[in-house]
């Protein structure tokens, strides 16, 4: 058994840098300028980002034109996440309207069909070797089994 005075320095240790990176985090979420803002303003902001890009893309292909450039390749990916992944009940990504911006669904669509026609089998395959890294037998993974490892 540890002493009580070793036992009350790791304890106060411990607070210590837990508080610290806490802090940090919380200062960190607000300089980037989200933290500060509630989850409906957040949406509103969304939004507007989406009709912006709408506004923007127009009737084009890609975003400058007929070429895919590497704006195209940064938006890609932010815009196939809201688009396609998971979030049911999520009022931030439920909230984006991106399903309103025809043009945005088809400029995703048609990025993933030109480059990544074996998307479903690429997808498939990098779960399995995620499950073979972590040593998981299941499909689904919890962040409290990952933490275990």
């Amino acid at each position: 058994m540890m002493p009580a005075q070793t036992v009350n320095m790791k304890r106060f240790i411990w607070r210590k840098i837990v508080g610290q990176i806490a802090k940090g985090q919380v200062k960190n979420i607000k300089a980037q300028g989200m933290g500060m803002h509630t989850v409906p303003e957040v949406v509103a902001f969304v939004q507007k980002t989406i009709q912006a890009i709408s506004d923007f893309l127009g009737d084009k292909k890609y975003m400058m034109g007929d070429k895919l450039t590497e704006l195209d390749c940064s938006l890609f990916g932010f815009l196939y996440f809201v688009q396609y992944a998971p979030h049911e009940g999520s009022p931030l990504y439920d909230g984006t309207g991106i399903e309103k911006h025809e043009n945005i669904i088809n400029y995703v669509d048609n990025i993933l069909q030109e480059y990544f026609p074996d998307k479903d089998e690429l997808i498939a395959e990098g779960k399995k070797d995620f499950m073979e890294f972590m040593g998981k037998e299941s499909s689904v993974v919890k962040p409290k089994e990952i933490l275990k490892t």
